[in-house]
């Protein structure tokens, strides 16, 4: 791109979900390191907005409040909604931005892209209509699904940008580090090591069995003396109670806010969970991780050394919501707590290994 041509500004869309969010915001730093002037908006829903608000990437963010524009819709509310969306179209187009990239590519997302009024408005793997507001698509299907975030990357390559600095960079304020440690004081004894499981998502399709859970926390408790805590959302408290009763583990989901969620995992020994937002997170540290897939696999490989992907990879996966196993999911249920206590063990003589050069 001519220097003339370098945008002044621009607006990334990505309006969720949590995990998805975490995994296309390393493109906030290579679009500033390709254009280090430009001043970038990204725009996301409310309940994902915490993660990208300290990232030093991003100019402002532009957070959108779906519940209220949906229980506008389910009243009938028509003139209020309308004009909401006039308010958010004049906000958008005060910025006059010269690119929008609709990294969704959902009818909303694509809808949000042309409010912005962007001179040039580029769309990955663009469905339910939403090609009609893009000038240009990306395909997502022509992407190497192996790397964590590889759509996103195929479309920086697509526009002829640099990947080379691919990094999920994840900030915390110092608040919620002190209430993260503020939990952990309660729950463990100073320097206590623990391990953390996330295993709770919005769709039963990707979760592992409570009764694997149990054993997985019994066995890691016997043989690294290791407690665990579980992590979860605000909504999965009750679930995480349930759980921490069969198998003895500390229930924080439902305490933390989620920067608290991230502060704790850092100090983890290790952090094992299913097709999430906190496990894409943990993926991304420098702490040994595991993430356990089965109907769903967004990526093979995180690029870190200490984490992996625990994946079956049956004929029939990942099959997401259209399974042809009758909803029985074999590949979570095949992924038992040996093949898991067995990758842990390798992640931990790889942590080993990499404390040892440092």
């Amino acid at each position: 791109m001519r220097k003339s041509l370098q945008p002044k500004s621009i607006f990334i869309v990505r309006l969720s979900s949590l995990g998805d969010v975490v995994m296309a915001s390393p493109i906030a730093e290579v679009l500033k390191q390709q254009f280090p002037k430009s001043r970038i908006v990204w725009a996301v829903q409310k309940e994902s907005a915490e993660i990208l608000q300290n990232n030093p990437w991003i100019d402002e963010l532009f957070i959108w409040d779906k519940n209220h524009w949906k229980e506008l819709w389910q009243q009938r509310k028509w003139k209020e909604l309308w004009n909401e969306i006039r308010k958010t179209r004049t906000e958008l187009r005060a910025q006059r931005f010269d690119i929008a990239l609709d990294l969704q590519g959902l009818l909303k997302s694509g809808f949000f892209t042309w409010l912005s009024g962007a001179k040039q408005r580029i769309g990955i793997g663009s469905r339910e209509g939403s090609y009609w507001f893009m000038h240009k698509m990306v395909s997502r299907n022509v992407a190497n699904r192996e790397q964590m975030g590889a759509d996103y990357r195929y479309l920086v390559n697509q526009m002829g940008w640099n990947d080379h600095q691919w990094r999920v960079d994840i900030t915390c304020d110092d608040e919620s580090k002190e209430h993260a440690d503020e939990l952990l004081a309660k729950t463990c004894k100073p320097d206590e090591k623990f391990a953390v499981i996330c295993p709770f998502t919005t769709r039963e399709q990707k979760h592992w069995s409570d009764d694997y859970w149990q054993q997985l926390v019994l066995r890691i408790r016997g043989r690294y003396q290791l407690k665990t805590i579980i992590l979860g959302a605000r909504h999965e408290g009750t679930k995480g109670q349930q759980l921490a009763r069969r198998c003895g583990a500390i229930n924080l989901a439902g305490q933390t806010g989620l920067q608290d969620a991230i502060n704790i995992m850092r100090k983890a020994s290790i952090v094992i969970g299913v097709d999430n937002g906190l496990t894409h997170i943990s993926q991304a540290m420098t702490v040994p991780s595991l993430a356990l897939f089965g109907p769903s696999c967004p990526y093979r490989h995180s690029g870190c050394d200490n984490s992996r992907v625990l994946f079956m990879d049956l004929n029939c996966s990942p099959c997401k919501r259209k399974p042809s196993c009758g909803g029985t999911y074999d590949c979570m249920k095949d992924l038992n707590p040996d093949f898991v206590l067995a990758e842990i063990k390798r992640l931990f003589k790889v942590q080993a290994l990499i404390e040892e050069d440092d």
